[in-house]
């Protein structure tokens, strides 16, 4: 329903961009690719959320990038270098957790 209100019936020159975790394996980032080609849309973009995160953040000439993708209940840490992941960590904890930190406690 979604795509159908925002696509409309007409969906030539239309994309639709796809950011996973960034440790999705392989089946998951195919079965999403083939769920979302099913819109008939002109082109589906499957990426990491670091690797959207890296491109909106524009072409870096020096240094790495750390990207933090904090959700409700999961954090993504991805450190990229040269545009490629270098290292990745998941921890289940996310935005929902930060209510019940005490500031007080924090090292």
């Amino acid at each position: 329903r979604i795509a159908d209100a925002a696509l409309g019936p007409d969906r030539s020159d239309s994309v639709i961009v796809l950011s996973h975790p960034v440790l999705a394996g392989a089946e998951h980032r195919s079965a999403a690719r083939a769920l979302l080609a099913g819109l008939g849309t002109t082109r589906v973009v499957v990426l990491s959320s670091a690797r959207a995160a890296a491109a909106y953040a524009g072409p870096r000439e020096t240094g790495p990038l750390l990207v933090v993708d904090m959700g409700a209940e999961l954090t993504e840490v991805t450190l990229l270098v040269n545009g490629l992941v270098a290292d990745a960590r998941q921890a289940e904890s996310g935005l929902d957790d930060l209510d019940r930190l005490d500031p007080a406690k924090l090292p």
